[in-house]
């Protein structure tokens, strides 16, 4: 499970009050899930809507997610 934010948010490249605003009204790409007061995200939502898929299943040897920012170039 991920924090929503920020690993969630991040990696979809939005901000936290962007965030947290459309996981409460339950407009985030993927589903969230509440524990106590911290909202929580799958780990396979969040890599599936991503495109990374895990090989065996169980998350290993796959990379954290990276934030929209980081995976964009700028053309010079």
């Amino acid at each position: 499970m991920f924090d929503v934010w920020p690993t969630v948010g991040d990696a979809l490249g939005i901000g936290r009050t962007a965030t947290y605003s459309l996981a409460k009204d339950d407009a985030l790409p993927i589903p969230t899930i509440r524990v106590g007061r911290q909202l929580r995200a799958r780990r396979s939502d969040l890599l599936n809507f991503l495109g990374i898929h895990e090989e065996n299943g169980d998350g290993a040897g796959v990379a954290a997610p990276t934030p929209l920012a980081e995976r964009t170039t700028a053309t010079t």
